[in-house]
């Protein structure tokens, strides 16, 4: 069962005896299905590459762990760029 009001930041919380998963593991295993997902999907891209598995396998894993330290580094320099969501916004549009 999925615990809706929760008070402190846990994944899971334990409440009357029973066990209850809060909306943040719930929203940690979406994020990790679609780190996942995108990794697999490249997959036939590095295979039409080269037919290496070791080389297959590795570009993969240091794609997800590049783009998870660019995330934290990006997050870390939105406030910087004031009129970044009118620009998303337009380009998105167009």
């Amino acid at each position: 069962p999925i615990k809706d009001d929760y008070i402190e930041p846990h994944f899971i919380i334990k409440e009357d005896g029973r066990h209850y998963v809060t909306k943040f593991l719930v929203a940690l295993i979406f994020i990790e299905a679609s780190d996942l997902l995108f990794a697999v999907d490249s997959i036939p891209a590095v295979l039409a590459v080269t037919q290496d598995t070791f080389i297959v396998v590795t570009s993969n894993i240091f794609a997800i762990l590049g783009l998870r330290s660019l995330y934290f580094a990006l997050s870390k320099l939105l406030p910087m760029f004031r009129y970044i969501k009118y620009a998303l916004a337009i380009i998105l549009a167009f």
